[in-house]
């Protein structure tokens, strides 16, 4: 080990079991700051001392702090008073600590230009590298900091950007000689443990949101008694208005122009009220105007086909649904929505994670909610799936296995081949699954049973749970039937 690592670790050692040392030694600098952190959300108090031992330069920093009611985090501030999803209690907002801290400040070389080659401004930054737990409304405790000992040639800077080389050895003992304190002391870096926010948001997400919904009805509740209000002093003042022209007052010609103003300002606050409460309405319209009951998501089931039902928020004055969505397993069709704004269609689960998503398109906004659902059991050999772009209609789908056999809606299971749901009067799905299929081929046919003319079907063929394929047809004829295409097993 070099001498300078282990004269390093002999002062380390000296300076924490005998604390007489920084009394018998006397420093180059020393003084103390009270700083508040970025944000202004975080105080810092401490004491610094620069001084040399043994002929080498020792750099201590002792720093305490306190937490207030606020902190940043992933730029947002959170606070243990505010509403919503930017509260967080003060309980945890006490558990960050700070785990690095720096302080820099200008050397004072008044008196001691003499001795110095370069006249300009001199830095010198102190680093604590702390892991200190703060006060709430008072200091913490003070972090314990090992001594550092740089080089002397690295001890002072010429300028607080670290762009322009370091004072010189000579420059730096000079200034050590003389003494010196530092002027505009601030804080150079902070970095601080967010492990106890991060934690309490993730297991709180729920709640937080359901504030924030909250939050976001109170605030339209404020906006509709607003509008109320204004609309009410605008009908107050027409019929004022109305009576100040049926009177002989000769003044009226002044009286009319004085409240001219009044009533422009009033249609302009009316109007602005509107566009903000339409504002906050489609806001609230994009969180809460669209909802999935079931299936509950991360749930699990060995069942291939569920049951999707939710609903739309039709008391929302924004006009029905332009269209809804539904998109699962690599199928994406339409779904129809009743007059109450409730919807009901069937899910066809692949094996393992299915994320089933519903899109919701207005005239005014988008909504999208998706849930995930896991399937168990055993995997598919091969399933068809169809779906179509009429509502009301009833399209039906058929296979025909190796042996001539056809699975198909009044004969659902013909040996491993099964039926698992029969749509009737919507736009699907329909869908046949094999989870035991032997060799040979099976081939797809698809018939227009009823109210199917114009309709546009597509069948979504998967084998070994990949998807292989998609067909489309466009039925132009009652009970047409579409031969939409083969599946060979063990080819």
């Amino acid at each position: 080990m070099n001498n300078k690592i282990l004269s390093i670790i002999c002062i380390a050692f000296f300076l924490f079991f005998n604390t007489n040392t920084f009394a018998n030694n006397k420093p180059g600098g020393e003084g103390e700051f009270e700083l508040w952190g970025e944000g202004g959300h975080n105080k810092f108090k401490g004491t610094w001392k620069v001084y040399s031992l043994m002929g080498e330069p020792v750099k201590v920093l002792h720093v305490k702090w306190m937490a207030t009611t606020s902190i940043d985090f992933e730029n947002s501030i959170y606070s243990s008073t505010a509403m919503g999803c930017s509260y967080i209690p003060q309980e945890v907002i006490n558990k960050v600590t700070v785990v690095d801290f720096k302080i820099i400040g200008y050397v004072n070389t008044i008196g001691i230009n003499e001795f110095l080659t370069y006249s300009s401004a001199v830095v010198l930054v102190i680093s604590g590298d702390v892991l200190a737990k703060p006060g709430f409304e008072t200091y913490g405790e003070n972090n314990l900091t090992v001594p550092a000992s740089p080089d002397w040639g690295s001890l002072f800077k010429k300028d607080i950007f670290f762009l322009m080389p370091s004072v010189s050895e000579q420059e730096a003992k000079a200034i050590m000689k003389a003494r010196f304190t530092l002027n505009d002391i601030r804080i150079h870096k902070i970095k601080y443990n967010y492990l106890p926010v991060r934690t309490w948001l993730s297991n709180n997400k729920d709640r937080c949101e359901k504030k924030e919904e909250e939050k976001e009805d109170g605030t339209l509740d404020q906006l509709a008694d607003y509008f109320n209000e204004v609309t009410s002093e605008a009908t107050d003042f027409e019929s004022a208005l109305e009576s100040m022209e049926s009177s002989d007052d000769g003044d009226f010609g002044s009286q009319l122009a004085q409240v001219d103003g009044y009533r422009d300002e009033l249609k302009r606050q009316r109007i602005e009220l509107e566009r903000k409460r339409r504002e906050a309405l489609i806001e609230s319209f994009k969180r809460n105007g669209l909802q999935i009951t079931t299936p509950v998501n991360g749930a699990s089931t060995d069942k291939r086909v569920v049951t999707l039902k939710g609903k739309v928020d039709v008391s929302y004055d924004l006009g029905r649904p332009t269209s809804l969505t539904l998109t699962y397993s690599g199928v994406s069709q339409q779904v129809s929505v009743n007059s109450d704004g409730s919807f009901t269609n069937p899910v066809v689960l692949a094996h393992g994670q299915n994320d089933i998503t519903v899109k919701l398109v207005t005239s005014v906004a988008t909504v999208i909610k998706t849930v995930s659902v896991i399937k168990t059991g055993i995997p598919s050999k091969f399933r068809v799936t169809l779906i179509w772009d009429k509502d009301r209609s009833d399209i039906d789908l058929h296979v025909i296995d190796s042996q001539g056999r056809r699975c198909k809606y009044n004969n659902n299971v013909v040996g491993n081949t099964h039926l698992d749901v029969d749509d009737t009067n919507g736009f699907g799905p329909e869908n046949i699954t094999n989870e035991q299929a032997t060799s040979g081929q099976y081939k797809i046919e698809v018939q227009n049973y009823s109210n199917g003319v114009g309709a546009t079907a597509k069948v979504y063929i998967f084998k070994e749970e990949a998807l292989q394929s998609v067909e489309s047809h466009r039925f132009r004829k009652s009970k047409e039937i579409w031969k939409a295409g083969t599946i060979r097993m063990g080819y």
